[in-house]
């Protein structure tokens, strides 16, 4: 397995392993509660701007333990500084198009839901869900382009 895929196996699971569990906590809080739309708003722009550190944090903690794992285990430092070539950076930003394709499907969708009269918790939930989405569909498909599945 090259450092490449590494990453973005390292990044995949600290959004299964923190953000998932996070995200399920907060839509069980917000089924706890019963928010006026005022506080329904500041109750899941809280949560959204919680993930974001949540998830930097975490994923440089995986980095931290695949270092010190692969210390371990190989005897030798992990390096997660490659020579990035034109395939490497095509890769990237092939994986990242489809990522950002499947975020754009489910904010137009959250605009709809709310152009409908839905509440504002589904409009956050589809752009959660969506968000979250859009991450395993980059890295998902950044691992195929680097396995050959799919042709870069």
């Amino acid at each position: 397995m090259s450092s490449k895929e590494r990453e973005i196996l390292i990044s995949l699971s600290s959004l299964l392993l923190v953000g998932l569990p996070y995200i399920v906590s907060v839509f069980i809080t917000y089924q706890d509660k019963n928010l006026s739309n005022d506080e329904e708003l500041k109750f899941w722009a809280t949560a959204i701007l919680i993930m974001i550190p949540l998830r930097i944090v975490s994923m440089i903690v995986m980095y931290i333990l695949v270092a010190i794992a692969t210390a371990i285990a190989t005897g030798k430092e992990s390096d997660f500084k490659e020579i990035v070539d034109e395939r490497d950076k095509l890769i990237d930003l092939k994986g990242e198009r489809n990522g950002q394709a499947v975020f754009l499907i489910g904010f137009g969708l959250a605009l709809v839901s709310a152009a409908i009269g839905q509440s504002l918790a589904v409009m956050f939930s589809i752009i959660v869900v969506f968000g979250v989405l859009s991450e395993v569909i980059g890295s998902l498909s950044k691992i195929c382009y680097y396995r050959g599945k799919l042709k870069a």
